[in-house]
């Protein structure tokens, strides 16, 4: 799914005005996401809960109660002069900056309802063993994607992220539509028609709501990650360069972590066999690897200066300090797939409360990290920014790790 980054960067980077341009883009994404947190594990739950006609009920009337709450937030906080201290106080932003994602994130507004929608059926569909289909669903996504950033930038060729930000929601929405049509015969023929007994109900709204509760501040602390760094990166030396490579940075490391991330429904689903669990181990340190040697392949590779001039667009200043970001993250995709399959196994014996644990201690040193290093040594962003990440992802696998090892 993460080739909607490198598209829009593509897009964004070949307007007149595309520093500045990519500059708001990377601030939009941060906060949209962020406000989409709360409802981003729907896709696990579906996965664990989601079992017969009750809990898909449920489950269902929940993630939308929630998504519409989110999407009432979002544009109240938009709304009032909270978004001016948020974007121009907070994360220190110029003025230019700030009206261009402020006008990015007032599109985005609908975005919290479309994501959980689409995660709902997108953990139905991995459930039945429909993996497949949530992959080509992804097909339709980026070519309404590509579509409209390239059309935005024809018709604006000065450039805006709100044409990023208006290209990611259609893309997303016509990506639910697709996952919820090829969804429904599972949940026709084998949840719909499958009654929990009276009185055996395999999921009740308390039980809903303690489950998700930690799992929602996790996925909360984990996106806030995304706000804290671009804030960091705002007030740490050469600023400018390093808010306009960052996004392209974040795209390159996406595309190789997100399939990586997958790895953590996948786990709910083969280690409810016990004995799947060492090949699901297996598997997660083969694909970490391989996503670690692809990223560091290719910031050393000619690939490099192929993708980022001639397909991103990017000035020569940009990306220098791309690469040196991106080499710098190589490590990441291990990290991420061995606390993907951590917590997966955690999720699956119910104890979301360590996952949150974990997390709260991830966040904490990411923003002492990036602190220490902006007031005592104005590290250039594009350095601190990916070093916090490492060290603080590093602890917090280990403390999953620890958890693991107590169940056993």
């Amino acid at each position: 799914m993460t080739l909607q980054q490198p598209v829009i960067n593509a897009a964004l980077a070949r307007t007149l005005n595309s520093t500045t341009v990519l500059g708001a883009y990377g601030i939009t994404i941060s906060l949209a996401v962020l406000l989409e947190s709360p409802i981003q594990m729907i896709l696990q739950v579906a996965n664990a809960l989601v079992k017969d006609r009750h809990s898909f009920i449920v489950v269902k009337l929940f993630m939308i109660t929630l998504s519409l709450v989110m999407v009432v937030i979002g544009g109240l906080a938009l709304a009032t002069p909270f978004a001016k201290f948020l974007l121009e106080r907070l994360l220190s932003l110029s003025p230019e900056v700030a009206n261009q994602a402020h006008s990015a994130l007032m599109i985005m507004i609908p975005w919290p309802l479309v994501i959980a929608w689409r995660r709902f059926y997108q953990g139905i569909l991995i459930t039945a063993g429909k993996s497949k289909s949530v992959g080509f669903a992804t097909t339709f996504r980026i070519l309404t994607i590509a579509g409209a950033s390239f059309v935005g930038i024809w018709l604006y060729p000065w450039g805006t992220a709100a044409i990023g930000a208006f290209a990611l929601l259609a893309g997303a929405i016509v990506e639910a539509f697709v996952v919820t049509l090829w969804a429904w015969p599972t949940v026709r023929n084998s949840i719909w028609n499958n009654r929990a007994a009276h009185g055996s109900y395999s999921v009740s709204y308390k039980k809903l709501i303690t489950f998700y509760i930690p799992l929602a501040l996790k996925s909360f602390l984990t996106i806030l990650t995304w706000p804290i760094i671009s804030g960091g990166i705002s007030r740490a030396a050469e600023s400018r360069l390093s808010l306009a490579a960052w996004p392209v940075v974040l795209s390159m490391y996406w595309l190789v972590a997100t399939p990586i991330e997958m790895l953590q429904p996948v786990t709910i689903s083969l280690s409810k066999d016990v004995k799947n669990i060492p090949s699901v181990r297996r598997f997660a340190f083969f694909a970490g690897v391989v996503g670690s040697l692809s990223l560091f392949l290719f910031a050393i590779s000619p690939i490099v200066e192929f993708y980022l001039y001639r397909f991103i667009g990017a000035s020569e200043d940009v990306k220098k300090f791309a690469v040196h970001g991106i080499l710098i993250m190589f490590a990441l995709p291990l990290i991420v797939a061995l606390q993907n399959f951590f917590q997966g196994l955690l999720i699956l014996r119910h104890r979301t409360r360590s996952i949150l644990t974990a997390t709260m201690v991830n966040t904490l040193l990411l923003l002492s990290v990036i602190a220490f290093g902006v007031m005592c040594f104005q590290i250039k962003g594009i350095f601190l920014a990916p070093l916090a990440m490492i060290f603080s992802l590093t602890v917090e696998t280990c403390l999953l790790f620890g958890q693991i090892k107590r169940l056993q």
